[in-house]
């Protein structure tokens, strides 16, 4: 078995978000993904098999007021708007909707890091903690502290996975899937 962590980084998740469309075109398939922050967002269209999706969330939607900024901050609170990028583009009736369907039908596991704001310690959501159109796990993993309140899922407090899983390889190499 072949897996892959995308650790996001903020923008900076164009880069991981490139290799994965690279890998779609070459088709490298995993059989595993572990998302991070904004790699939570590259590996759900990854695993969608949406080529270029999330090139155009980094490009295009990125420099609207709503993706993140102070109108961001006036409506929501938060730096970061989750609900926009994750609710009104992602949504099925949304302006570029993520595969939902696709995710299930794909084989491949998939996990998403986020921090308990309660304890510090990371959550490892799965396909089965998400739905069509309620991405609160993702939410969740890209919600940056400091400049976004708490996300609430479920109703515990998260925060960006990277704060208390930056790099999740021990967790990938207790899954038992990376070939070497």
């Amino acid at each position: 078995m072949i897996g892959v962590i995308d650790v996001g980084g903020g923008l900076r998740g164009s880069y991981g978000a490139g290799v994965l469309d690279y890998c779609m075109d070459n088709d490298v398939v995993f059989d595993y993904g572990i998302g991070v922050s904004a790699g939570s967002a590259n590996i759900s269209s990854y695993l969608a098999h949406q080529r270029g999706r999330n090139y155009t969330f980094y490009t295009e939607y990125m420099s609207r007021p709503e993706y993140m900024g102070w109108k961001s901050i006036l409506k929501t609170k938060s730096y970061v708007g989750l609900e926009y990028i994750y609710g009104d583009l992602s949504d099925s009736w949304g302006e570029y909707p993520l595969d939902w369907q696709a995710i299930v039908n794909n084989p491949a596991k998939f996990k998403v890091v986020a921090t308990n704001a309660y304890t510090g310690l990371p959550v490892y959501f799965d396909k089965s903690d998400m739905r069509q159109d309620d991405y609160g796990a993702i939410k969740a993993s890209c919600n940056v502290p400091v400049v976004d309140r708490p996300y609430m899922l479920n109703g515990i407090p998260y925060y960006d996975g990277g704060i208390s899983d930056p790099v999740p390889l021990k967790r990938h190499l207790r899954m038992d899937v990376i070939s070497w």
